[in-house]
This record gives C-alpha cells, structure tokens and sequence, in this order.
C-alpha cells in the first residue's frame, strides 16, 4: 500500500503508531528549535562574550585645564584680634600631670559604669566575675593611649621579645590585658555619656 499521507495506516501498524507518533512529535518539537535558532543570528552560544557586552565610549575631547598666573602684590595682613571675652589663668595654675589631663577626658563614673559591665558581661559568658577594678581599666585605657602613639601590627606584638613596648608590656601581662579587652564593651560603657 501505498501512503503519502500520515493519515493512511493498516492494522499491521496499530501496534506501533504510538511509538511512531511519539517520535514524529520529537523530531517535529527538535526541528522547531532548531529552525528558531538559527533564524534568530543575533544570539550564539559559540559567540564571544566581549562581543555582547556593549563597549564604553570614548571622550574626543579633553576637560580644559585652569590657567593660573602669578602676580607679585604687596601683602596685606588680615585683622586676627581676638574679639571674645578675655579669659586669664589663675595666678596659682601650675602645669597639670597626664593624669589631671586624662580625668578631664574621662571620668570616674564612666571608668566604674566601663568596670560593672565588664564584671557582668564576663559573668554571663564565664559563669564567674573577671574581678576587674578602677585602677585596672585606668591602666587598660592608658595602655590604648601608649598604643595609639607606637603603633604595631597586632596587640601581641607590644609584648613580644625583640618587639616589646615597655610602657605598655610592663603595666600588666599580655593574658590579663587581652582578657579584659574581650570582657570590655566601651560602646555600651560611654553611650549614655558625652564627652565634651
């Protein structure tokens, strides 16, 4: 029999007109994509990369630069007097000590509200106080100042041998000292106070 048309089948295929059917819709579905794509030329997946991204624009011209020209004048000086009220030092004011200088800065009840929060917070890590006082985070402060003014790689090092700062290695040990760092929030201790 013969069957130009896909209509047409016998009995003798009933059996495989399923499967028959089943791949002339794969090969139609996979002609289909293929037609698409290559009709569509402006995508390739064989296409550089560089190519599809779009390619910045040049200035032509460059911005003018400013001409400056030096001329010789006379100088006038401007009025610097001072017009606020006058204010004269005590006759008795003698030169005060780091510490005077560093208790303006910081006060007593900043240092013990800094002492309490680090107590509790090593308490609630811990299990137990890290016992710190006054004269202990005093000197964990001055220590931070010394290290501001020798600056090293990494808090370690002040301590280390052929490194050691004195002024900061001999105030307390390097455990003590970095014990109390991780106990110490100064952001909570000085949120309630302004430094003026």
């Amino acid at each position: 029999m013969n069957c130009d048309n896909s209509d047409c089948s016998t009995a003798e295929d009933t059996d495989t007109s399923d499967d028959e059917e089943d791949w002339t819709t794969d090969k139609a579905t996979s002609q289909a994509l293929s037609s698409a794509s290559s009709s569509d030329d402006s995508f390739s997946d064989d296409e550089p990369l560089a190519n599809l991204v779009p390619k910045p624009t040049v200035a032509t011209k460059a911005p003018a630069q400013k001409t400056y020209r030096w001329s010789k004048q006379t100088f006038t000086a401007p009025d610097v007097t001072f017009t606020g009220s006058h204010f004269s030092p005590p006759d008795s004011m003698e030169p005060e000590i780091p510490l005077q200088y560093f208790s303006h800065l910081v006060t007593n009840e900043m240092i013990d509200e800094m002492v309490a929060n680090t107590n509790l917070y090593s308490t609630q890590q811990l299990g137990k106080s890290i016992n710190t006082n006054r004269k202990e985070m005093e000197q964990v402060i001055g220590m931070f100042f010394r290290m501001g003014l020798v600056q090293m790689p990494g808090n370690r090092v002040y301590w280390e041998g052929d490194t050691a700062y004195k002024p900061v290695a001999e105030v307390m040990s390097r455990n003590r000292f970095q014990s109390l760092l991780c106990f110490t929030e100064e952001r909570n201790c000085f949120r309630s106070f302004h430094i003026h």
